[in-house]
């Protein structure tokens, strides 16, 4: 399995990791794209926005971000073709499982009282599969909780009983 290391920052109880965006990064708008003068309006976008990215010296944003507090997890991740940014905000104690989504691609989440989520669709099986589990390991370290990777059928927990 290919490693896709996240980078770590400790500062105080905080901790923020962070996956690079793959370069080049030249993300086109979904307006831009939608209609047929896109085969001229594209390239010269592309054009113009790479020569404007290198002058002002902007770097790319992260592909994806995780920031673990006491009281709060977020992520935060960046399309690659579009540059669309996707937040996701919750209670670290409540997240009762991170790991690849069995049924489809990409991230599934599984917060106790919200619905389930699926992100990062658009990562390889063994790229999920890798940052599920540096996640998992810094929740469990940093705020010594106990996510686990569940295979097979999932049943809820009975909390309260």
């Amino acid at each position: 399995m290919a490693e896709f290391p996240l980078t770590v920052n400790r500062e105080g109880d905080t901790v923020e990791a962070i996956l690079p965006m793959p370069l080049p990064y030249h993300p086109v708008p979904a307006a831009l794209s939608a209609n047929l003068s896109a085969i001229v309006i594209v390239p010269v976008y592309l054009i113009c926005s790479a020569i404007y990215r290198k002058l002002r010296g902007i770097k790319p944003p992260p592909r994806a971000r995780f920031v673990i507090c006491p009281g709060t997890f977020r992520m935060e991740f960046v399309s690659r073709e579009t540059g669309e940014r996707i937040k996701f905000e919750c209670d670290p104690a409540s997240i009762i499982e991170l790991r690849k989504n069995q049924y489809s691609r990409g991230l599934y989440v599984h917060v106790h009282g919200k619905t389930m989520h699926t992100f990062m669709e658009d990562f390889s099986d063994e790229a999920v599969i890798s940052i599920a589990a540096q996640v998992r390991d810094l929740l469990n370290s940093t705020l010594k909780l106990s996510i686990e990777v569940i295979v097979g059928p999932v049943v809820p927990a009975r909390r309260g009983v």
